[in-house]
Parts: C-alpha cells; sequence; structure tokens
C-alpha cells in the first residue's frame, strides 16, 4: 500500500501524472522490499497507470512463481527487467488515454454527467457539462498534489480548471475556444462580460503565486466562481444537471 512501499514485496504509491495534457492517476511501483532485520527497502519501478496497476501486479506474480525468495529475485533480475516487462502497460497512446483516466476498481470516469435533455441535448451541453467534469477530475488533483506540497504541480491543476471552464463558457455562448488564459479571458469579456469575466482574470493573476497560503485562498475562491459559473450555464440552459460534477459549497 501507499503507506510504506518500499518495506514490502509489492509497494505502491499514488501519484498523478499528465499524459496528453490530462491527469492520468498512475501508481509507482516499488519491488523487492523486506522489512526484517536481514532485509532492505525496496527498488523503484516504473510508474503505471493506476487502471492497468492490477495487470502489472499479475504478470510479475506470474513471472516470479517457483523463482524462490521474492526479495532475492527481484535483485538477481533488476529494474530494467521489469520495466522491459512492464513497457506496454506504462505508455499510454493518445487513442487509449479515455481507458486510464481513472483509478484501478474505479469506473467513475466514465460515467455519462446527466446533462439533461435525454436524447435531444446538444453539442453545447455535451461541451460544458465535459468542461465542469473534466474540471472536477483536476480538481480532485489539485487538493491531493496540495496536500502533499506539490505546489507548482498543484497550481497547475487549477490551471487547467479555469482553462477548462472559461472556455466551455466562452463556447456556450458561442464563441471561439482559447489557447490560452489570456485568450480566454478574452473571450469572456466579450461574451460574458461582469463579474465572472472579471474574476477569472483576477484568478489569473494570482496563479502566478505558489506560497502554501496563497494557493489556498485561490483555491478556495477558485471553487466559489466554479458554482457561480455552472449557475450561469443553468440560467443559460435549465436542463443541465452540473450538480455532480461541482465543488462543495463553502
Amino acid at each position: 500500500g501507499c503507506a510504506q512501499p518500499e518495506t514490502g514485496d509489492i509497494g505502491i504509491y499514488g501519484e498523478g501524472r499528465r499524459i496528453h495534457g490530462k491527469l492520468v492517476p498512475h501508481y509507482q511501483l516499488y519491488l523487492g522490499g523486506n522489512g526484517t532485520g536481514n532485509g532492505g527497502l525496496a527498488l523503484k519501478g516504473p510508474s503505471i497507470p493506476s487502471a492497468r496497476i492490477g495487470e502489472a501486479i499479475d504478470r510479475i506474480r506470474e513471472d516470479h512463481a517457483g523463482k524462490g525468495e521474492f526479495f532475492s529475485w527481484v535483485r538477481e533480475n533488476g529494474m530494467e527487467y521489469f520495466n522491459e516487462m512492464l513497457k506496454d502497460l506504462v505508455e499510454v497512446k493518445a487513442e487509449d488515454l479515455l481507458s486510464v483516466l481513472h483509478d484501478h476498481g474505479d469506473s467513475r470516469e466514465f460515467r455519462v454527467l446527466q446533462l439533461g435533455g435525454g436524447e435531444c441535448a446538444g453539442a453545447s451541453q455535451v461541451r460544458i457539462g465535459s468542461s465542469f467534469f473534466e474540471a472536477a477530475h483536476e480538481r480532485r488533483y489539485r487538493d491531493a498534489l496540495f496536500m502533499q506540497r506539490k505546489y507548482g504541480e498543484s497550481a497547475r491543476c487549477a490551471e487547467s480548471i479555469l482553462e477548462l471552464i472559461g472556455n466551455g463558457l466562452v463556447q456556450l455562448h458561442g464563441g471561439a475556444e482559447g489557447a490560452d488564459l489570456e485568450e480566454i479571458h478574452a473571450g469572456l469579456g466579450t461574451l460574458v462580460p461582469g463579474a465572472l469575466s472579471e474574476v477569472f482574470g483576477d484568478l489569473v493573476r494570482r496563479l502566478k503565486q505558489s506560497e502554501e497560503e496563497a494557493l489556498s485562498s485561490l483555491y478556495r475562491a477558485l471553487d466559489k466562481w466554479t458554482l457561480e459559473a455552472a449557475d450561469h450555464c443553468v440560467a443559460q440552459d435549465a436542463q443541465l444537471d452540473l450538480s455532480e460534477s461541482l465543488p462543495r459549497a463553502a
């Protein structure tokens, strides 16, 4: 497990890695640990997408079957052996991205949001629903990385939330997707003038701060803005239901 991954036969430690622009849950593998007096810490292996970790562990166990003590077997083979064994599980091609956007044993990333409108739901509903759902994924990692004191990576997740929801708002009003936060802000200023656009700009400016206290305050403001953005979207289309993708109200 994640508590002491270096002391058991097979240990894992959860982390997030950005692949093709998306945060993909991963488990860092540790192999061949032994917490006894004559043992030693596990060797650091490859990082595997969480959705594939079960297959990775099954391969290792099957390969080890009947080959003696796990601790010694790992060291006899070395990490290159395991890197080669698992390299197809490590690689994530663009076309396979959707299949790894969830944790092991958790299919939530495949759940379709109830957007309203049934079979008549329009493209704008699908786009805005997808934007909020992906933002929820980024928010979970933002908070986890913040707790791990990985403030730069956490702030990158916050930036992605602004990109996703900001572009969703722009497209909801018929605008073109912005390539960066500045373009998105300009689009919001034209299509959604007022508090939503102004607060968006303020949040973008505050993202440059990376201190713990500043980020904590920023994230609270970002979550509040997310809720206000959702209210705006529902006001435009009463059939939208974004409730499953939203942060808790403060």
